[in-house]
């Protein structure tokens, strides 16, 4: 049955892959970016009841494999964003994706998946509010910059770009402005001065 659903998920996620490691079909990557009602109710559809146990560890068992971290991690990571939207759930399984993120790295699994899986797996560091979590990212994602090629090396350049720009959110406030009020922190004037000034909300 893991099987069935990490295999699942990582076509429903990723499609085939081509030689570089990437999707396939060119569909696929503008869904993971961009907010798209009918792509979340897709994913509330065929995966929405994983996530009442997804917070417990049901699914912790994927981790098995390099694969099927990846599957978790999609599952922990993206699809609460997907379908949680403005809501503090979208940010419960942050830390059980970095947990896994971390394990990943440290036995070097970003660096034998395919480039696209890898760029996932490394998501949570992005997404992280702590700073040692967002230098962690930049290290591994540059790692995966150095040894991609064609697309696959632009969209993993520009994912070192992004997490600069998070890097450095989380240096000057040490969270992200734009999740407080959607978590009812109190935003300090400078956090709501760099929000009204455009400042990124990701």
């Amino acid at each position: 049955m893991s099987e069935v659903l990490v295999a699942g998920i990582l076509d429903f996620w990723f499609g085939p892959l081509n030689a570089e490691g990437m999707p396939e079909k060119k569909e696929k990557q503008p869904s993971w970016f961009k907010k798209d009602p009918e792509f979340d109710q897709r994913i509330q559809k065929q995966y929405g009841n994983l996530m009442e146990m997804a917070p417990m560890g049901a699914y912790d068992r994927f981790a098995n494999t390099p694969e099927g971290r990846t599957a978790l991690l999609i599952l922990l990571d993206q699809f609460p964003r997907n379908l949680f939207r403005g809501k503090p759930r979208a940010f419960y399984t942050d830390e059980k994706a970095v947990v896994q993120a971390r394990e990943a790295t440290l036995k070097g699994e970003h660096l034998s998946l395919p480039l696209a899986y890898a760029y996932f797996v490394l998501m949570p560091f992005m997404h992280s509010e702590s700073l040692e979590m967002q230098d962690l990212g930049l290290k591994h994602f540059k790692e995966l910059e150095a040894k991609a090629s064609g697309a696959g090396k632009e969209m993993i350049k520009g994912a070192v770009d992004y997490m600069n720009q998070h890097r450095d959110i989380i240096v000057k406030f040490g969270r992200f402005p734009h999740r407080n009020e959607i978590l009812g922190r109190e935003s300090t004037p400078e956090e709501i001065t760099f929000l009204k000034n455009g400042g990124p909300t990701f």
